[in-house]
């Protein structure tokens, strides 16, 4: 499971390296522009990796424990776990590129090599965009559910207005994605994150909207959501 993979890979890493560093040598923390102002025990480059291997064992708990909800309360589970299980190794994979950087800086600081220029900052943005590019296409697909989705009000009115809100969520989401993408190629430091974020927070604005819009022209079209039991009816 690639979720495991991205969990372990880092302590491998960590591993090979930890024996070869100072003491203090390794980056704690940064400040907005990812330049780091704090550094901290050898043993520490093991935080990483262990933050990894915590979301992979929360994940994979709560992988079945979300499937056997949405059975027993008759609602579509392919989709939902789907985009569950894609976000647990979203997740996994941002940490996996910010505990590989940090072993590969300190290992490359406590021997005095020449580290590459690698910028933290636009690296994780790049990630970060193409994950949202993923979900952006896997969100219009959901179908009526209480675990992922674009989950408003406006969404359970009826079939029709949930499909058009994942749909306006898809695009919304796809959208950060790619404003990421631009921004972490064009552009970096507090630049980049006051344009994503403006942009981010626009786009989510225009979605609430939306939905509430959606929530009452397509009330009552292509059949109810849920039946009277509040639990949500199969196509």
């Amino acid at each position: 499971m690639a979720i495991w993979l991205l969990a372990i890979l880092p302590f491998i890493a960590a591993g090979l390296v930890y024996q070869q560093l100072p003491d203090m040598s390794v980056p704690t923390h940064g400040n907005i522009k990812f330049e780091v102002d704090g550094w901290g025990s050898k043993w520490q480059i093991f935080d990483g990796p262990i933050g990894s291997l915590l979301v992979a064992i929360i994940w994979s708990i709560a992988l079945p424990i979300v499937e056997r909800n949405l059975k027993r309360r008759g609602e579509e589970a392919k989709d939902t776990l789907l985009s569950f299980a894609l976000g647990g190794t979203a997740i996994e994979l941002a940490i996996a590129i910010i505990s590989g950087l940090v072993i590969y800086q300190t290992w490359s600081s406590a021997h005095q090599h020449t580290a590459l220029n690698i910028d933290t900052q636009r690296l994780l943005f790049l990630a970060m965009g193409l994950i949202f590019i993923v979900l952006g296409n896997i969100m219009p697909k959901a179908k009526p559910n209480g675990v992922t989705g674009l989950r408003v009000p406006g969404a359970y009115v009826s079939r029709e207005s949930w499909r058009h809100c994942q749909r306006a969520g898809g695009y919304a989401i796809l959208a950060i994605g790619l404003l990421a993408v631009v921004v972490a190629i064009t552009t970096s430091g507090t630049r980049l994150l006051t344009i994503w974020g403006s942009g981010a927070a626009a786009a989510i604005i225009v979605l609430l909207l939306y939905s509430v819009y959606a929530g009452r022209k397509y009330a009552g079209l292509g059949g109810p959501v849920k039946d009277g039991r509040g639990h949500f009816i199969e196509e």
